[in-house]
């Protein structure tokens, strides 16, 4: 049966039984378990449905099996849904800030006025490709994430609420996208897409947790010498017991 479906459809690996002496990808006579070289393995035919030869012949000659033509269909979905699912998790992001900030943030669409609109706008779009099964190279996402993550970080939000945003798209995906697949009858889909989400907040996580470090290595190193010029100044100072002056 099929992996994603559940269905009683099957890959073809062999010759196929109600065409005999032609194998189902490499349309040749002959049979045998070789294949066109490029092509992919076809779902059957029903074997309770009487099809005429035309009809046989595109399903002999389909280059896409059930199971991955289920898959682009709902892909499709998630193409369909990118706008208004990546707008209201933008909007989402924004509703965290002060009330007086959010309206800057939506009117104001200049990246050096407005960088935290723009980091916010660049994060969403790629967040939501890798969540629908888009490629997105592992180096794009990790940068887009982290500007995002670091602006979090450093903004007076707890661990929880400056992550807290990425649970935030669940709600938009099962509200625009979980019907639709339910639709189609094709769950393992949508579910791959709450599991690539949650791969994108592992790795917010660890960006996260290194963008804290950073933060306080840094204000103990502004401790430090700012104690150190007090350090210098005393010793500066005639009388003072750290002067090493009589």
């Amino acid at each position: 049966s099929c992996p994603r479906t559940g269905t009683g459809h099957r890959i073809f690996t062999g010759r196929r039984p109600d065409v005999p002496g032609r194998h189902p990808a490499s349309g040749t006579p002959g049979g045998g378990t070789v294949r066109r070289p490029g092509a992919l393995p076809v779902a059957p035919l029903p074997v309770d449905e009487k099809l005429d030869e035309k009809s046989r012949a595109l399903y002999r000659n389909a280059r896409l099996p059930f199971c991955q033509s289920t898959a682009m269909n709902v892909q499709k979905i998630f193409r369909e849904q990118r706008a208004v699912i990546v707008e209201g998790w933008i909007n989402a992001v924004y509703a965290t800030y002060p009330l007086q900030t959010t309206g800057f943030l939506r009117t104001k669409n200049d990246p050096f006025t407005n960088p935290v609109g723009d980091m916010t706008k660049e994060a969403a779009g790629l967040i939501y490709d890798v969540i629908a099964g888009e490629h997105v190279t592992p180096q794009k996402i990790k940068h887009a994430l982290d500007r995002f993550v670091r602006l979090r970080a450093v903004q007076q939000y707890t661990p929880s609420q400056g992550l807290g945003v990425f649970f935030l798209m669940k709600p938009l995906l099962r509200e625009h996208i979980l019907p639709l697949c339910q639709e189609k009858e094709d769950l393992a889909e949508y579910l791959d897409a709450e599991s690539r989400l949650d791969s994108v907040t592992l790795l917010a996580f660890d960006l996260y947790s290194a963008a804290r470090e950073t933060l306080a290595e840094t204000r103990i190193a502004e401790i430090r010498n700012q104690h150190a010029q007090l350090v210098r100044w005393a010793q500066s100072v005639d009388g003072s017991p750290v002067s090493g002056k009589s």
